[in-house]
């Protein structure tokens, strides 16, 4: 986004559409990118960040993308139940969940219902089960599923996302042939790993 600026809870006044939730969330070390007019536009959660608190991150009006989880070490306050809640944003188009390992794939329905087009499911607790609600999700531009359980199984959910752009299936359990058969059919997408004809 041009013109963002970032800023760190402490270090910068409130817009008044965000300072109740900005009141809330004080003392979670939570990362914010502001638009020009000084509004959230996402948020980085950090492991302080319970559910109880994700009410708050649903007061932001101008929030589209949240990021929750770190690959360094596990999230484990974030559970099914806080992601549900972040996944009924209305305008919330991009969520990153990474090492979140209370996470399961309960929360695939909510996500299937969501206007999300750039989902990042990084989580070993995220399996097949999920898939068959993930693969419902038309708007989905770019969707990552590395380090999760998803396996081959899900090929034909996956195939069935014709507007992704990029699907990340990295230390995932997918053989050659099945990767093949997404690169060759989904064609506009960028596939990681990438397989040689």
């Amino acid at each position: 986004m041009k013109n963002q600026r970032i800023a760190h809870e402490g270090r910068f006044e409130p817009h008044p559409d965000d300072r109740e939730a900005v009141s809330i969330l004080s003392g979670t070390k939570c990362g914010f990118n502001l638009n020009p007019k000084g509004q959230v536009w996402q948020i980085g959660l950090t492991p302080f960040v319970s559910d109880a608190q994700i009410e708050a991150v649903k007061l932001f009006p101008k929030l589209i993308s949240v990021v929750a989880g770190s690959a360094i070490r596990p999230d484990e306050n974030i559970t099914d139940d806080g992601i549900i809640k972040l996944a009924s944003l209305p305008n919330l188009s991009a969520l990153a969940l990474t090492n979140l390992p209370r996470l399961t794939d309960r929360v695939a329905p909510a996500l299937a219902s969501s206007n999300i087009r750039w989902l990042c499911l990084n989580c070993q607790t995220i399996g097949d089960e999920s898939m068959e609600f993930i693969g419902r999700m038309n708007q989905l531009l770019r969707l990552s599923l590395v380090g999760s359980s998803v396996t081959a199984e899900s090929t034909n959910h996956l195939l069935k996302l014709s507007n992704l752009r990029n699907l990340n299936l990295e230390n995932c359990d997918f053989k050659p042939d099945d990767l093949r058969l997404l690169q060759s059919t989904l064609r506009k997408c960028n596939l990681k790993p990438s397989v040689i004809a």
